[in-house]
C-alpha cells in the first residue's frame, strides 16, 4: 500500500537530504529472466551465449537464445530448463524442470519445440519457442539451463536470473 508514495531521508537535525518514490520489487514488476550460457561444469566446450525466457500471466514462457560455439550438423539438439540452481557442480544441475502436478509428460521435448539447430559447418543458433512447463516466473528464478548436443550429452549451462531493465 506504500508503493508510490514518496520516502524521504533526513538528516540528524531534521533538513530533508535525500527522497525517492517506493515501488514494488523488481522481481514482480520484471516477467524476464535471464541466463549467461557457458560450458558445462567439468567439460571443455567453446559453447557462449544466453538464454532470455519472458513469461506470460498465464505461466506460458518465450524461451529465445543465442547460441555459439555448439556442436555442427545439430538436429533438434535440446536447450531446456533443468531442476538444479547451479552450474557449479554437473551432479546438482539435476533433470528437465517441469511441474508433475500440471502436465504428466516431460515438456522439454523436440514435438515441443526445445530445440535448437545448426547447419553442417554452423556452430552458432538462435531461436524462439513457447512452452509451458507448469510454473511462473518467480519459480524459475535461479534455475539451471541446459544446451545438450546431438547424443544428449550437455555441453553448456547458465543460470537464469532477474534483471532490472
Amino acid at each position: 500500500q506504500n508503493v508510490g508514495h514518496a520516502a524521504v531521508v533526513h538528516d540528524s537535525d531534521g533538513t530533508r537530504i535525500a527522497c525517492g518514490v517506493l515501488r514494488r520489487d523488481w522481481l514482480d514488476d520484471s516477467r524476464s529472466l535471464k541466463a549467461r550460457i557457458r560450458a558445462y561444469p567439468g567439460q571443455v566446450s567453446g559453447v557462449r551465449g544466453w538464454v532470455l525466457v519472458d513469461f506470460f500471466p498465464d505461466e506460458t514462457f518465450r524461451f529465445s537464445f543465442f547460441l555459439n560455439g555448439v556442436e555442427s550438423g545439430c538436429t533438434d539438439c535440446g536447450i531446456h530448463i533443468h531442476e538444479g540452481t547451479t552450474c557449479d557442480d554437473a551432479s546438482l544441475v539435476l533433470g528437465h524442470y517441469w511441474n508433475t502436478k500440471y502436465l504428466p509428460m516431460d515438456p522439454w521435448v523436440a514435438a515441443t519445440g526445445a530445440v535448437y539447430n545448426t547447419g553442417n559447418s554452423e556452430t552458432m543458433s538462435t531461436g524462439t519457442f513457447y512452452l509451458n512447463e507448469g510454473y511462473g516466473f518467480l519459480e524459475n528464478v535461479d534455475h539451471a539451463v541446459v544446451v545438450h548436443r546431438a547424443d544428449g550429452s550437455r555441453a553448456g549451462c547458465g543460470v537464469l536470473k532477474g534483471f532490472a531493465f
